[in-house]
This record gives structure tokens, C-alpha cells and sequence, in this order.
């Protein structure tokens, strides 16, 4: 059975919510997940293991007003939980949901481990995310997966008129 390894932020505040075990299967694979949550109460960011296969990456809210140093500590912070979750599980595909803070992620687990990464964007993509700081992060991880899934006709509408290499 495979393994796909889920990189994506939640936009929920996990300090003020309630979780349950999420299914961690489905017919074809076994899903493994790290999720970066926003809390008010953690001075940087902890690591914690929900469940076997679910990992959640705890992270000070406001990381978005934080300065461009700050945020790529972050991401090398998120990368470095990555490749340390992706050696126990060892997973067959890595999928990136959210590019900013995962992108670097999903490019070093994939190529660390030698699996296909598979980005997917949803049309709440924001036109800031092909700002200056933000491009190189989005053109490696573009570079680098093997597929690019976009929903909603908005974000495929960006990322033609910023890709347009991109025809499908």
C-alpha cells in the first residue's frame, strides 16, 4: 500500500477547537499528515504527534506579519519536521497544499526520499503569493512536482498569466 504524506497549514485556531482522529487511509493509500496550526499560546514552534500518522507543527500566530527572516526560519523549521517525519514513515508521494510556508518542504522530502511531489492550489490563492519573496519558493516547488493540481478558476487564471507554460 502506498503512503502519501500531506504538508498544509490549517486556518483554524487549534487552541479554541476541538479535533478528532482524522481518517488516515484510503482505498489505494495510507495518508501520514503534518499540519502547521497557528496558536496563541506557543512562543515558537512544537512539534507534536497527534496520532500515528498525524503530526501537527505548532506555530506562534501572526507568522504572517513577521519579517522575511523570521518566516524562512520558519520554513526551514518546517522542512526540518518534515524530513525527520518523512524518515519514519518513509512516504511514496508527498502533497503540498500550501506552498508559502510547505513548498521548501515538499521539495526536500521528495527529493531526500526520491518520491514525487504533487502541489495543490485552491482558488483561494492570493495574487501576494507571486510577490518577490515569495516567487522562488513557488518556482522551485513548480519545478520540482511532478504534478500541479489548481481548482477554481481564479487560481487557474494566475497561475497562467504568471505561468504560461502552463496551458492545462
Amino acid at each position: 500500500m502506498s503512503r502519501i504524506f500531506k504538508l498544509s497549514i490549517s486556518h483554524i485556531n487549534a487552541s479554541t477547537s476541538s479535533k478528532s482522529e482524522a481518517s488516515t487511509s484510503l482505498y489505494f493509500a495510507e495518508v501520514a499528515e503534518l499540519t502547521i496550526t497557528p496558536h496563541r499560546d506557543v512562543a515558537g514552534p512544537e512539534l507534536r504527534k497527534r496520532f500515528p500518522y498525524l503530526f501537527e507543527l505548532c506555530i506562534p500566530e501572526g507568522w504572517q506579519n513577521a519579517r522575511e527572516k523570521a518566516i524562512a526560519a520558519l520554513r526551514r523549521t518546517i522542512a526540518g519536521a518534515a524530513l525527520e517525519i518523512s524518515q519514519e514513515i518513509k512516504p511514496s508521494l508527498v502533497y503540498v497544499t500550501d506552498v508559502d510556508l510547505c513548498g521548501l518542504a515538499g521539495v526536500l522530502v521528495s527529493r531526500s526520499l526520491g518520491c514525487p511531489l504533487v502541489l495543490g492550489l485552491s482558488s483561494n490563492i492570493e495574487i501576494d503569493l507571486f510577490d518577490e519573496r515569495k516567487v522562488s519558493i513557488l518556482d522551485a516547488s513548480i519545478t520540482a512536482a511532478k504534478a500541479v493540481a489548481v481548482t477554481g478558476a481564479k487560481a487557474g487564471l494566475l497561475l497562467k498569466g504568471y505561468y504560461p507554460k502552463l496551458k492545462d
